[in-house]
């Protein structure tokens, strides 16, 4: 019966343990969850991929507006020089005509004619004789040709330079409205530019956070799969620690059996009654040395239980409290003192189609950056900064407000006003930023902000 029992015991205990050892070898992260991480982080190394070309490809166009645009700006250079040329030779033109006709009036005099056809007649008639009036005649036909030629010279170079005139006038206008075109390119390329880069920078945090999540995974996988060999290992060595137990007590049962055997079949019949079956010490004392060690496991998992539970108690009580809002500063006022004496300082800046900083810049980028540095954000571009605030005309301008060239909506270039009739602007490519006169270069409307 000892022998069954302990059989039935160790049988049922390795089946206990060979039904919990599946269990042990589940495992929270897989290869599958790694996997479909690392494919996460794929897609979004090509999403960013793409997002850096079509970043690229946006830049390539900025680049190539700026190519046009100092094309452009170099050709309404070259024709505003041919507008003073032209100026200059019809101010000469005029100054020869009007001594033409101060020699034709000089020879009018001499011949003691005038441009009536009578007053020739006469002359011509006062002759003394025919030799005389031959004379006359030659004289009267050089002077009419001759103020004919030169009023005709003067009509073909009046028409001659006022078609070249106009004909310049219109392509500086072309210019200019080409101009403005690429001004409007340059705001919807930026924009552009910044969206992309901004969706790149988005890609970027998110590949970061993805590979970390991915580590973690590894590093949780590792982890498990750690314990759980530990765990097998343990269950095992106890499996085999229980086998051998059982099968020396199987054969300590058997030698004690045997002896019993012997013991008894030695023994003399003294009477009818049965003995009553001697205690087997041995087995007692096997059974109460189990039971001692399956008390101090159960008092020694009961201690490991209660320990874990206050520790895990402890670590959810702890907490951070959150730091405090730091309060946004509050943007400083417009000085118009101050915006005039920001911009004095960068006279000599050179000229940069698209430039915003004291490396190079343009009309627009000027006005922005010194506003900037007072607390005011303008848009980037000229037209769009006439809706930072209202239309004003160029007379009402005070220090600081804003002077555009071009219609309205659809300026072409700004300036900062200083007062007294000047102006602080970037003119044009192969200049700087300089201070002019409305005199020199009057713009259409101004912006109070």
């Amino acid at each position: 019966m000892v022998k069954k029992s302990l059989t039935v015991l160790l049988t049922t205990s390795i089946i206990t343990l060979s039904a919990l050892a599946p269990a042990t070898t589940a495992l929270a992260v897989d290869d599958k969850d790694i996997e479909n991480q690392s494919t996460y982080i794929d897609q979004l190394k090509n999403q960013k991929a793409l997002t850096e070309q079509e970043i690229s490809a946006v830049q390539g166009k900025i680049d190539q507006a700026i190519a046009k645009a100092q094309e452009i700006v170099e050709a309404q250079q070259e024709l505003q020089g041919n507008i003073d040329d032209l100026k200059v030779k019809i101010t000469d033109k005029e100054a020869e005509i009007e001594k033409r006709e101060d020699k034709l009036a000089e020879q009018a005099r001499a011949v003691q004619v005038s441009s009536s056809n009578s007053t020739y007649l006469e002359f011509i008639l006062g002759a003394e004789d025919f030799s005389d009036v031959v004379s006359r005649i030659s004289t009267v036909v050089n002077v009419v040709k001759a103020n004919n030629d030169l009023v005709s010279e003067q009509k073909d170079a009046k028409v001659e330079l006022d078609s070249q005139k106009t004909d310049l006038d219109n392509k500086y206008a072309q210019q200019e409205k080409n101009a403005y075109e690429l001004e409007v390119l340059k705001d919807q390329l930026d924009q552009q530019q910044t969206t992309l880069v901004a969706n790149a920078d988005s890609l970027e945090q998110q590949t970061n956070d993805a590979t970390s999540k991915l580590n973690d995974l590894v590093a949780q996988k590792e982890t498990e799969e750690r314990l759980a060999a530990e765990k097998a290992a343990a269950e095992q060595a106890a499996k085999e620690a229980a086998e051998k137990a059982a099968a020396e007590q199987a054969v300590a049962e058997q030698e004690e059996e045997n002896t019993t055997l012997i013991v008894a079949a030695s023994a003399p019949v003294q009477s009818n009654t049965p003995a009553q079956p001697a205690s087997n010490p041995s087995s007692n004392g096997s059974n109460n040395s189990s039971n001692n060690n399956n008390s101090n496991n159960n008092a020694n998992n009961n201690s490991n239980d209660g320990g874990s539970s206050n520790s895990g108690s402890s670590n959810n009580q702890a907490s951070t409290p959150a730091p405090a809002p730091t309060p946004a500063p509050s943007a400083p006022s417009v000085n118009s003192g101050s915006v005039l004496e920001i911009a004095q300082q960068f006279i000599g800046v050179p000229y940069v189609w698209g430039g915003t900083s004291p490396s190079g810049f343009d009309c627009s980028g000027l006005v922005q950056y010194v506003y900037a540095k007072v607390g005011r954000s303008l848009p980037r571009v000229t037209y769009a900064q006439e809706t930072a605030g209202s239309y004003i005309s160029v007379s009402q301008a005070q220090p600081g407000d804003l002077l555009f060239w071009g219609p309205k909506g659809s300026s072409h270039h700004v300036a900062i006003y200083m007062g007294g009739g000047q102006y602080i602007h970037a003119p044009q490519p192969g200049q700087s930023v300089t201070i002019q006169s409305i005199s020199y270069y009057a713009p259409d409307f101004a912006v109070r902000l």
